[in-house]
């Protein structure tokens, strides 16, 4: 379901509330059709995966983006249409006998009739009915009325496209019951009603003689409904191939635009780059017609395409996408385009591993800044992300001061748009108004619904997804915890906001049943994105818990992440599969079994990267399990300084100046504490704790701080007596306490026990070694 969390794909699918369902029963004149419930045609076999992954959200996330399903496109009088997959088949149509005593249909096709199932689920059988035109007689809405005059022909392309869309319908109403349980007959039920609606309008377009409108409108319609649902990507694209053909010839371009840009879409699941080239072309076109509306629209396509790629080159390209919507938004003066282009540029420097990226990035979201006191394009939305991403920023940079800083404006921000009632806790859309004069006549209609709409003034306006409000408030916990998981263990704020981002979404879990009608893969996709930031936040909870050193509690989120990730079928691979294999080594180690620990860290997975590599993360984590790798090595089992040396030569250009502090923090230290074969010289490692402890002191670093100040005081105050070794003591001891870590707590009080006992204090010593080795016992049990 989901395409991986790269940038996410920004343009939303079928509006579920678009077109609701219609509540009139059908009624036949005395010349209509017989409608059969052993209807004979074949059907369309719904198979193969449950539709493409989604693209994310913003990407969000780290890679914290939600992945949308592809863009359908419903006709003016359409319902909407949900999602599966599916291999789609033409039907068998047969002539139908006509009561003799009523003159002959010229035009004769077999219509399915909607067949009542009994659903597995607790869900009612849909009914399908069809409301009669305003306009049609009374004598053919029931001729028993009046036989004056003959009854009119029924109007059969209505019919069937009217009969289409209650099929969508119903399987639209089918899907939050379905989603929650997806077994084999409950996926067939919403499958088959799909497939009931692909043969009437199949039928329509290949059997009755249709307007060229109407006729390019199925057509898109089919299209849609094909890339959505199945895999069948040929049959859609010759089906929009034809439909360009005809609007070009009858110059419908609103229907034209919206048919190139969802075959560049299906294009792009097959070849992206040729993609890109068809997308180049649109532009092109779009800009010498001066139809700047659709310019926006391609070039945003093409820059989220790109990014999906995650190469440095396609980055590139999409960065230079991007600031051609921002030039042509600044000269026309569409402000809300501008901002989410420079939000848009923001994100894709955050996927770059450039050394200024972070520079970037801080301009992007300055310039995003420019407009939003604006109130015609204060969007709280944008609002919302542009402090989130500036949070993110502020991470990355390290600064703690400025990270604190952005975290409170991000918090109260966010508090503050709570009440905001323009941000829905449930729709995933977001519209930007496009405020310049750009044509609008023949460019935008009810068909482009899905990608540009008209507002009440007549103008137009962009519809993307993105996140609702309650999905970026879990989201900003998340941040929450992060930013305050090492400044301060004692007053456990870290652990406080993460689980209370988890209650908001296991809470939401409770409520999915209640979801509004949608597409199948559209809901999922939601629950998987949610899935994954569920995992991530019983990540970060098991990292807290570990720097506290509440093993069990370690061992019981990664059996939550596991469940969550089994329950949600989210593969454990890329980033969040690294993090949690790296969580289990942590937990070896923590718990004393070392050599488990060593199995996991020399893993393949740890294998440092090259330095060109583009995925930061995963690198930065494999730099982690090689320092881990290195410490647990000083245990007099594996002792040799000659791997030592080594593996201090391998990791001092990747740790030296990496742009994170706790990093040079942590090889400094390891610096100052490994044996190599020559002894390091006194001051060397006075100069690596004094690094250390600077940059410890400079990030907040509680755990850090109290590893500088153990190690400080065993190597320089050993033995010694005097005032200022009982200082480093107990400030060591002070600091071990402050970081709520019970291993350093017994560490420290075996120093300061050491201390007492060779300045003659006995009852002291004796008391602080007998508390020392309690609480290791508490740290390490059954060693």
């Amino acid at each position: 379901m989901s395409r991986n969390h790269g940038m996410p794909n920004i343009w939303p699918g079928y509006d579920p509330n678009a077109y609701p369902p219609q509540d009139n029963s059908p009624q036949y004149g005395t010349n209509g059709m017989m409608m059969q419930n052993g209807a004979n045609m074949q059907q369309y076999q719904l198979g193969g995966d449950m539709q493409r992954d989604q693209t994310s959200y913003w990407n969000s996330n780290a890679r914290l983006q939600y992945d949308m399903p592809a863009t359908g496109y419903a006709p003016d009088n359409f319902h909407t249409a949900p999602s599966t997959a599916s291999q789609y088949y033409q039907p068998q149509p047969q002539p139908q006998p006509q009561p003799q005593s009523q003159p002959q249909v010229q035009v004769q096709v077999q219509i399915p009739q909607p067949i009542q199932q009994q659903y597995l689920i607790n869900q009612r059988a849909p009914q399908y009915r069809i409301q009669p035109p305003s306009n049609m007689p009374m004598e053919q809405i029931n001729p028993q009325v009046a036989h004056t005059k003959p009854p009119m022909q029924l109007d059969y392309p209505l019919l069937l496209i009217s009969l289409a869309e209650e099929y969508f319908g119903a399987a639209h109403e089918l899907a939050p019951a379905v989603a929650i349980a997806m077994t084999e007959e409950n996926v067939h039920e919403y499958h088959k009603l799909i497939t009931m609606g692909l043969e009437c309008l199949t039928i329509a377009l290949k059997q009755l003689k249709l307007s060229a409108r109407l006729e390019a409108r199925v057509r898109l319609r089919i299209a849609g409904i094909i890339y959505e649902e199945t895999n069948n990507y040929a049959e859609a694209e010759t089906m929009l191939s034809q439909g360009i053909i005809l609007c070009e010839r009858n110059h419908y371009y609103d229907l034209k635009y919206v048919m190139q840009f969802l075959f560049a879409r299906l294009m792009f699941e097959k070849n992206p780059k040729a993609a890109m080239k068809t997308l180049d072309s649109h532009i092109s076109d779009a800009q010498a017609y001066q139809h700047n509306s659709w310019v926006y629209v391609f070039r945003f396509l093409r820059a989220s395409h790109a990014l999906q790629l995650r190469t440095p080159t396609d980055n590139h390209a999409a960065i230079q996408s991007i600031r051609g919507i921002s030039t042509l938004a600044n000269q026309q003066g569409d402000r809300s385009v501008y901002i989410v282009a420079s939000l848009m540029e923001a994100l894709a420097h955050l996927k770059s591993a450039g050394v200024d990226g972070i520079e970037h990035v801080q301009r992007a979201i300055a310039a995003a800044r420019t407009y939003q006191l604006d109130n015609k394009s204060s969007i709280p939305q944008l609002i919302g992300l542009t402090h989130i991403l500036d949070v993110i920023c502020s991470i990355l940079r390290g600064d703690p001061a400025q990270i604190l800083s952005t975290l409170r404006a991000m918090q109260m921000v966010m508090d503050d748009l709570l009440k905001n009632m323009a941000w829905s806790i449930e729709n995933d859309t977001l519209t930007i108004p496009i405020d310049g004069v750009h044509k609008v006549k023949n460019l935008i209609s009810q068909d482009t619904r899905n990608v540009l709409s008209t507002r009440e003034d007549g103008r137009g306006q962009m519809v993307m997804s993105f996140l609702n409000k309650r999905d970026a408030y879990a989201l900003t916990y998340l941040l929450s915890g992060i930013v305050l998981m090492h400044k301060n263990p004692l007053d456990q704020k870290a652990v406080r906001f993460l689980k209370e981002g988890l209650g908001r979404i296991i809470g939401d879990e409770s409520r999915a049943s209640k979801a509004s009608p949608g597409l199948l893969s559209e809901i999922v996709a939601k629950q998987q994105w949610r899935g994954h930031i569920l995992c991530y936040l019983h990540i970060y909870m098991a990292f807290c818990c570990a720097a506290v050193g509440n093993w069990s509690q370690v061992k019981q989120s990664m059996t939550c992440i596991t469940a969550a990730a089994e329950k949600f079928e989210i593969p454990m691979s890329g980033r969040l599969g690294t993090l949690t294999f790296y969580l289990e080594g942590v937990y070896f180690q923590g718990t004393g079994d070392l050599k488990a620990a060593l199995k996991v860290f020399q893993h393949e997975t740890f294998q440092l990267y090259d330095l060109s590599s583009e995925d930061q993360v995963e690198r930065d984590i494999a730099i982690l399990a090689a320092l881990n790798v290195l410490l647990i090595l000083q245990d007099e089992i594996w002792q040799d300084p000659v791997e030592n040396v080594t593996l201090i030569s391998k990791l001092e250009p990747y740790c030296v100046n990496h742009p994170t502090k706790d990093i040079q923090t942590a090889f400094s230290i390891l610096r100052a504490t490994v044996k190599t074969g020559n002894s390091a010289m006194i001051h060397e490692t006075k100069n690596h704790l004094s690094a250390a402890l600077a940059k410890a002191k400079a990030s907040h670093n509680t755990q850090f701080l109290c590893l500088v100040l153990n190690i400080m005081c065993s190597k320089f105050f050993n033995n010694c007596l005097g005032d200022q070794a009982e200082k480093s003591a107990l400030a060591a001891l002070k600091q071990a306490n402050h970081s709520k870590n019970k291993l350093w707590v017994s560490v420290a009080e075996g120093l300061l026990a050491q201390f007492y006992d060779i300045s003659g204090k006995r009852h002291e010593a004796q008391a602080t070694f007998e508390e020392a080795c309690a609480v290791a016992h508490e740290a390490l049990p059954g060693h």
